[in-house]
């Protein structure tokens, strides 16, 4: 007999690209579950209560969109890959909900192995996984470099004071960020576009301008010998 963590539920097995629906039926019925859980087993108001389903979702979104639709299974590499890169890139939240997330990660997967579904890797190793991972998760989802273009631009609009939920607002904001200089738009979303360019293999928005500014550099300086030559 396969000790539990190594048992994966068939249950929550999914395969998002072939059946979206199906997905986001087990993600409904686990994050119901989840909130009976929380309910019965964390205090009133506890940042599990706040936070612990936006943050499950975003595990769920990963594990079953991104990642192998295992959504039981957990391994100390899948917590690192979320907590590091997925979340950090992808994920645009307030200060409040950062400081909640390892907290609530460890309540999910506490969730799963009450409810005999987690499989991977054992819940105290994961648990002590998550709680090492965490100050090193905060630093990277801080850190503009690790934002994906998307996060970059909705954490941008945030900052001017602008809701990217309210109707038309995010079209309105891109069109104006559009004819902002070339120096001011790389400094917002130049990290973010110039990661996914290396991940495509094309040169970073720099690379790219880099020929036309060598140009313009050796037309300069041919200009100037002819001023000079004239002198």
């Amino acid at each position: 007999m396969l000790a539990p963590w190594e048992d994966d539920d068939d249950e929550l097995t999914v395969d998002a690209a072939e059946d979206e629906d199906g997905f986001h039926r087990v993600m409904e019925m686990l994050l119901d579950e989840l909130e009976q859980h929380a309910k019965a087993t964390y205090p009133a108001g506890s940042v599990v209560w706040q936070h612990g389903d936006f943050v499950a979702s975003s595990m769920l979104q990963w594990k079953g969109g991104y990642d192998d639709g295992r959504l039981g299974r957990w391994t100390q590499v899948d917590l690192a890959e979320y907590m590091l890169d997925y979340f950090p890139r992808k994920v645009s939240v307030e200060d409040e909900t950062l400081h909640a997330v390892p907290e609530c990660v460890r309540a999910f997967l506490g969730f799963l192995d009450a409810r005999g579904s987690l499989s991977g890797e054992p819940l105290e190793q994961l648990e002590q996984a998550c709680e090492q991972l965490s100050d090193e998760f905060l630093e990277h989802a801080r850190d503009s470099s690790h934002w994906g273009l998307a996060k970059s631009m909705v954490m941008r609009m945030q900052a001017e004071g602008i809701d990217p939920s309210a109707a038309g607002a995010l079209d309105a904001w891109t069109a104006e960020f559009n004819t902002r200089p070339h120096d001011e738009r790389d400094a917002i979303i130049g990290p973010a576009a110039d990661r996914m360019a290396r991940a495509a293999g094309l040169p970073s928005a720099a690379e790219a301008r880099a020929p036309k500014h060598k140009a313009q550099r050796r037309k300069a300086q041919r200009q100037a010998r002819k001023r000079n030559r004239r002198g």
